[in-house]
């Protein structure tokens, strides 16, 4: 087993790690890439901030009811940012196998989807153009089960939640092809 790392940026700026797992065969290839840890001690500082100018602007003493009702919603905002804030999500890539994708949050809990080699037609690297922007994103093109022939049926979008940098998504697909063969690969131009 290989690994290396390396550090990236996001689409949006901010930092990424981003890990190869390789086995000595090349028959299986995990990418993984790992978001920012969760700012846990910014929220504990805003929210002693605001219960301490809460304290301060007596609000405690003219309505107990407003300040725990603010304390309850900044938790529950806080579980909610940590039920949702992704912490790492990872492409297992097998040969003979096929794809999966899992996605691990904050929380602890994780999601995986697995895709059969036989249903992929080809990852390939593409583009979405908003108002401000060109965001790339990894996608994954499943046949189309119903056709017999080799139609496209479905386009599976990767790393909704970290969105990598171009540089990472191409380092991302280049080691997917040398571990599935779909056909030609894009050349390395830098």
């Amino acid at each position: 087993m290989a690994s290396k790392e390396s550090n990236y940026l996001d689409q949006f700026g901010r930092s990424l790690r981003f890990q190869v797992i390789q086995d000595a065969d090349n028959l299986c290839t995990e990418f993984v890439v790992r978001s920012p840890k969760f700012p846990f001690i910014r929220w504990l500082l805003t929210t002693v901030t605001l219960n301490a100018t809460g304290i301060l602007l007596n609000l405690h003493q003219q309505d107990t009811h407003v300040m725990a009702t603010c304390l309850f919603l900044l938790v529950v905002v806080l579980v909610v940012k940590l039920h949702r804030k992704v912490k790492e999500e990872s492409l297992l890539v097998m040969a003979s196998l096929g794809v999966q994708l899992t996605t691990t949050f904050a929380s602890g809990r994780s999601q995986c989807v697995f895709y059969q080699s036989h249903q992929v037609a080809d990852i390939v690297i593409n583009e979405a153009v908003t108002m401000q922007r060109v965001m790339f994103y990894l996608c994954i093109l499943l046949k189309d089960q119903a056709a017999s022939s080799s139609r496209i049926g479905s386009l599976i979008p990767l790393y909704q939640q970290s969105w990598p940098g171009l540089a990472c998504l191409r380092d991302i697909y280049r080691g997917i092809h040398k571990v599935m063969d779909f056909g030609p690969v894009i050349p390395d131009t830098s």
